[in-house]
C-alpha cells in the first residue's frame, strides 16, 4: 500500500480539529500511527497508507517534512507557532488548525480520530514514555535510526485482547475437538 497522503492530511487536521484545534508537531505524528494502529487492527490496512519508521523521538512517517508537515503548512488553514504558555509550554512547535475540516462522514473514522487525539493530547499522558513501549518501535530503532516499523507487530501495543480467544466454541467447532480428542484416546 502506498501514502495516500489526502488521508494522511484529512486525519491530522481531525486530530488537530478534535484535540482542541492544536498539538505539539511530535503528538500530532504520534497521534497518526496510533490512528493507523486502530485502523489497521479494526479494518486490515492503515488509514494513511504510510510508511512508519523509527527514530528517537518515537515512529514517524518516513519522509515526515514532506509527506506530511510542508504540506501541512504550505495549506491555509495549519500553522505552526512556538508556544510558551501551558499546556504546551517549552514545546518547540506546535501544530495550530486555523479552520475544522469537514467532519467525515465514516462515524468509525470520526470515533477513532477522536479517540486518538482525546490520548494523545491529554496532559496525564506521557505519549513518549507510551511510544517508546511499543515493541515495533523497539524492534526497528535497535536495527537503527529510519529502519521501517513493522505495523502488524506494533497494533500488538493497541489490541486490548483477541476476541477470538474468548468467544466459546461453536458446536461445529466443539465437534471437531471432540473428535480429535477421541481419536488421540483422551477420555471425555
Amino acid at each position: 500500500m502506498s501514502v495516500n497522503k489526502q488521508n494522511m492530511l484529512y486525519a491530522a487536521r481531525l486530530l488537530l480539529e478534535y484535540a482542541g484545534g492544536r498539538l505539539p508537531r511530535l503528538n500530532l505524528m504520534k497521534g497518526l500511527f496510533y490512528l493507523d494502529l486502530e485502523w489497521l487492527l479494526e479494518k486490515g490496512e492503515t488509514f494513511t497508507g504510510a510508511t512508519w519508521v523509527a527514530l528517537e523521538n518515537g515512529p514517524v512517517v518516513e519522509d515526515y517534512k514532506v509527506q506530511l508537515v510542508r504540506p501541512l503548512l504550505d495549506a491555509a488553514d495549519v500553522e505552526e507557532r512556538k508556544v510558551v504558555s501551558a499546556p504546551f509550554a517549552g514545546v518547540p512547535k506546535v501544530l495550530v488548525l486555523r479552520e475544522p475540516p469537514v467532519q467525515p462522514e465514516d462515524e468509525h473514522l470520526e470515533l477513532v480520530a477522536r479517540r486518538v487525539a482525546t490520548f494523545v493530547s491529554d496532559p496525564d499522558v506521557d505519549i513518549s514514555a507510551y511510544t517508546h513501549e511499543n515493541p515495533a518501535w523497539i524492534e526497528a530503532y535497535r536495527a537503527g535510526p529510519g529502519t521501517r516499523i513493522d505495523m502488524v507487530l506494533a497494533m500488538l501495543q493497541v489490541q486490548d485482547e483477541d476476541p477470538w480467544l474468548n468467544e466459546p466454541f461453536t458446536e461445529e467447532e466443539r465437534s471437531r475437538i471432540d473428535q480429535g480428542l477421541t481419536k488421540a484416546g483422551v477420555p471425555l
